[in-house]
């Protein structure tokens, strides 16, 4: 059986307590179907959890849907400290590392064809992150030589592995 997902990277502001933290130039994974929501405020960006059952196959179409509006240098430029909400960073460029604009999901624990649904770009295989605009379908296959023993794993973006990470993409899939 096939269980398919369509899955959004896309910026929002992220609010973690309501004492006023949050990240103003957060990215996030979200459904396609909660987009709009997430966008109007209706619904709160959440870290994205996808399931499925032992035996099945995963497709998971990714749509990059960061704006060309988004300032790659966004860590270094538009942060203004405590008027925006944010502290200032340690480092700047050129020693710091701009946030790039291509997305990935990479699985863990998931049979996988490395060389189109792995979501690193490694060796002679073909790009598997995406840009602006663009789509990607990955496939993975949700096997347990142990069955009920594999429970959640990480999705990791591996388009921008280093400027990223600090500003909240993160998914996680859990087989049941």
């Amino acid at each position: 059986p096939t269980r398919k997902y369509d899955i959004v990277a896309m910026q929002a502001s992220i609010i973690y307590n309501e004492y006023g933290d949050h990240d103003p130039y957060g990215l996030i994974y979200a459904l396609a179907e909660d987009e709009a929501a997430i966008l109007a405020g209706t619904k709160k960006p959440e870290p994205l959890v996808i399931r499925a059952n032992e035996g099945e196959c995963i497709e998971v179409t990714l749509a990059n849907h960061l704006s060309s509006t988004f300032n790659p240098n966004f860590s270094f430029t538009n942060h203004n400290s405590v008027p925006d909400g944010d502290p200032s960073l340690p480092i700047e460029p050129p020693i710091g590392t701009p946030a790039g604009l291509r997305v990935s999901l990479h699985p863990q624990l998931v049979l996988y064809d490395a060389r189109g649904s792995d979501g690193a770009t490694v060796g002679f295989n073909r790009d598997q992150t995406v840009g602006p605009g663009e789509t990607i379908l990955y496939r993975w296959y949700a096997d347990d030589v142990n069955p009920g023993e594999l429970g959640a794993i990480n999705l990791t973006d591996y388009g921008d592995i280093r400027g990223h990470r600090h500003n909240g993409e993160s998914a996680a899939a859990i087989e049941k």
